[in-house]
């Protein structure tokens, strides 16, 4: 790790240099950024855990709360960014349950990754434990989102998003989360809550939620909540093109601009499968690879605070698929056991277990 960048970092921030150069503890949202920066270019292999707390929103004079252009140096390294990490312990202990990190983004970009050809990725980032909130364009990107990666990748490239609420993001020209990977490759949204976003802008469509894997990519969608979101045209949920799998998601709730739209929508050529998911309603140019214990209609479910449970008796719980591609999440997106009973529940929430507040910790 650059000894400069280390001191930096304690000068400006209160950073305490990691005792394994692979291990940054972040404490604030300053350091966060200054982070990825380092992780960026030290050519290694680089984990930020950040404190179970809630983070003051961004600088006025930044664009997002974390921004990762690899160099050349990194682009075949692992980066894992996870929230959870108990305050006080310089990150060697996590929460019980791994509770959420808050990153309060007042209106800010969250999280963008970038790899532009002729460049390619061929390393790994994961990122889990984290409460996105208010997303949007005032850091002055046209495109902003909660969650954007758009990489150009090599087939041993991964990417996987798990754990993750993200709420309230509101823009006039982009969906909350934004995926593209072409190339090759996998990227992973798991075990997530994407709710209550909303998107302005008419003219061009934007869902809550965009994955594009193309050329060679595989995406997949595994267990996730997916309410109660505004999308501009007739993509109100899910918009997926090239190889895309989802699995045991709900997809439900959601309007759009457009009298007529649909929850999931799928572009004209994709490859797309469909195993043990809730979904509304649906519009797919070509019939799916697998459509296998698939339901429509009205979700079985019910408000309760920011999100959506599955309440005693409804259809959704116990009606899962044990087995997704990656294996099933040992808990749901609030640290609860998943397959309490026999059948993995759909969505992000496990029912009988706690759920956690705007502020990001459990009622």
């Amino acid at each position: 790790m650059n000894a400069l960048r280390i001191a930096l970092l304690s000068l400006t921030c209160g950073f305490v240099p990691p005792a394994s150069a692979a291990m940054i503890c972040v404490t604030n949202t300053a350091q966060l950024q200054q982070a990825a920066d380092i992780a960026g270019e030290n050519g290694q292999d680089d984990e930020l855990r950040l404190e179970a707390a809630s983070f003051a929103p961004p600088s006025p004079n930044v664009q997002a709360a974390l921004l990762y252009w690899p160099a050349d140096s990194d682009l075949d390294t692992s980066l894992k960014i996870s929230g959870g990490w108990k305050v006080g312990t310089n990150c060697s202990e996590q929460t019980p349950n791994a509770t959420l990190t808050l990153l309060n983004l007042q209106g800010k970009v969250g999280m963008r990754f970038q790899v532009d050809p002729p460049r390619q990725f061929l390393g790994s980032v994961t990122i889990e434990n984290l409460y996105l909130v208010d997303s949007g364009s005032a850091g002055g990107w046209g495109y902003a989102r909660a969650l954007s990666w758009k990489v150009n990748a090599g087939n041993s490239a991964r990417f996987l998003a798990d754990r993750l609420v993200i709420l309230y993001s509101d823009d006039s020209w982009s969906g909350a989360v934004w995926m593209q990977q072409t190339g090759g490759g996998t990227m992973s949204l798991r075990n997530s809550v994407i709710a209550h976003h909303a998107s302005h802008q008419g003219g061009i469509e934007f869902p809550a939620v965009d994955i594009q894997a193309l050329d060679g990519a595989h995406g997949f969608l595994i267990n996730n909540s997916i309410h109660d979101n505004v999308g501009v045209g007739e993509v109100a949920g899910v918009n997926v093109a090239g190889k895309v799998d989802l699995y045991n998601n709900i997809i439900a709730n959601n309007t759009a601009t457009s009298l007529v739209h649909y929850e999931l929508n799928a572009e004209a050529g994709s490859e797309v499968s469909l195993v043990s998911n809730h979904i509304e309603t649906r519009n797919l140019p070509q019939p799916p690879l697998t459509d296998i214990d698939n339901t429509a209609g009205a979700a079985d479910w019910s408000m309760a605070g920011d999100y959506r449970i599955l309440s005693t008796g409804s259809t959704l719980r116990d009606s899962g698929f044990n087995d997704p591609p990656g294996g099933l999440p040992a808990t749901d997106v609030f640290g609860n056991p998943r397959a309490a009973d026999r059948e993995v529940d759909k969505g992000a929430l496990e029912a009988k277990g706690n759920i956690m507040f705007r502020d990001g910790f459990e009622s």
